[in-house]
């Protein structure tokens, strides 16, 4: 025994004398007659390269840890871990002091550095808490189109357990066989994901998010209902007003938070890939109420596998903002058949697109909405000049053949005009005329 302590007391001097130094590491596997296999190591890393699995328990990651403080790397033996896809255990590792680390639940299955080759600190030199919870989070994007598949795929490429629900048969089918391929603004990459048209597939997830058009909220709530746990937070990410009332209404007050995405610009290229011309900002926030602890370890979710997000204590700002930005282009394009750039380049249409913006603004005003800018067609130049190149949805719905969401954002606004006693009618006219060419559209 003494002997073997002597050892690990050397190698271990040694390692943080050469920790940025390459290191050569002896593994042994039990992968076939020949079960040993030397890899270089970059000492800058300060980590062994894990494995292409993981393992289903999280106290394993704990012991593994454990291990390598007592262990010299060539003593040490790794169970073989399933596929990486597979449903993470649900229980949590006992760590020292844990009891007095006060965190949401889906924080605490957040994964610290989970970027494959990313470099940081030794396990060995992070604190107890975070060297133990090393799980990924378990998301259903409930709606997988072009913004449901661009939030799958790159949560599923932080390392996140990420299952796709849509009843598109054919897109399924192509992430299942081949991945999701995500191309754009956030680079190019095929991501492996679950997927499926039944939820019942899935089981209970941490966090299911909505991702359907405002007029489908309903229906996808109660399909999801599945997928809700009790500790289930439920995101409802639409563009216009009444997504997240819908999703509530189903699946309980309590339940249901609100997101709102903004500067994607992202469309389907064919089944299992998505492109998107930017990646501007998510916002997040309760439906009542200040930020949560639960909204702010969704926000870290979503940070860590590259979004931009902000969190609001004041809902209604959340939702008002970007629909002040969609009231401006989506009808407006639509019913042009243009893309966000060209409008703003024309003089003609920009006057109409720049007069459902200040309607909208006035509107919000008026219902007790407090904007962050006071010039409206300033602030929606400015977010459409860094996707100009982009149909928003409501254009490529109509391409498609498929039902358009007007009602829930330029209808919307002399809708709640009416209430307040404030007229709009830019919005109104934006929104006849859309209908009106998805009337002729369909039925040709």
């Amino acid at each position: 025994m003494e002997g073997v302590h002597g050892q690990v007391a050397q190698a271990t001097a040694a390692r943080l004398r050469r920790r940025r130094q390459p290191l050569e590491v002896e593994r042994t596997h039990a992968v076939g007659p020949r079960a040993q296999e030397r890899e270089r190591l970059p000492g800058g890393a300060g980590r062994l390269r894990r494995g292409r699995c993981r393992e289903a328990q999280r106290g394993c990651e704990l012991r593994d840890v454990q291990d390598r403080r007592r262990l010299p790397a060539d003593q040490h033996r790794r169970q073989d871990r399933p596929p990486r896809l597979l449903p993470p255990a649900r229980a949590l590792a006992a760590v020292v002091d844990l009891q007095r680390v006060e965190v949401h639940a889906v924080l605490a299955k957040e994964l610290p550095g989970r970027g494959a080759g990313r470099s940081g600190p030794l396990p060995e030199e992070r604190d107890a808490f975070h060297s133990a919870i090393i799980a990924a989070v378990k998301i259903a994007v409930v709606g997988a189109g072009a913004m449901g598949s661009v939030y799958a795929g790159l949560l599923g490429s932080a390392g996140n357990e990420v299952w796709a629900v849509d009843v598109w048969r054919e897109h399924v089918d192509a992430i299942r066989e081949h991945g999701l391929r995500v191309e754009g603004a956030s680079g190019d990459r095929v991501v492996p994901l679950h997927a499926t048209t039944d939820p019942a597939d899935v089981g209970v997830a941490d966090l299911v998010v909505i991702a359907t058009k405002a007029m489908d909220v309903e229906a996808a709530a109660e399909a999801a209902r599945p997928l809700v746990g009790s500790e289930t937070l439920v995101l409802s990410i639409q563009n216009g007003l009444g997504g997240p009332d819908a999703a509530a209404g189903v699946l309980g007050e309590e339940r249901v938070a609100v997101g709102v995405a903004g500067g994607f610009g992202a469309s389907i290229v064919g089944p299992g890939h998505v492109h998107h011309h930017g990646l501007e900002l998510v916002r997040l926030g309760e439906r009542r109420g200040p930020v949560s602890a639960r909204i702010e370890a969704v926000a870290k979710v979503w940070r860590d596998a590259g979004f931009n997000v902000r969190t609001f204590d004041d809902v209604s700002r959340l939702v008002w903002e970007k629909l002040v930005c969609n009231v401006a282009f989506s009808g407006t394009c639509t019913v042009l058949g243009w893309t966000i750039g060209e409008v703003i380049s024309n003089r003609d249409a920009w006057s109409v697109a720049a007069g459902c913006a200040a309607e909208a603004h006035a509107v919000g005003r008026a219902s007790g909405v407090a904007f962050d800018f006071d010039d409206p067609v300033a602030y929606v130049r400015d977010f459409g000049l860094k996707i100009p190149g982009a149909k928003p949805s409501m254009l490529l719905d109509l391409e498609a053949g498929r039902r358009l969401e007007v009602d829930f954002i330029n209808g919307a606004i002399p809708r709640v005009g009416r209430e307040v006693g404030v007229a709009a009618p830019a919005n109104q006219t934006v929104t006849s005329l859309v209908m009106a060419r998805a009337a002729t559209a369909f039925r040709d």
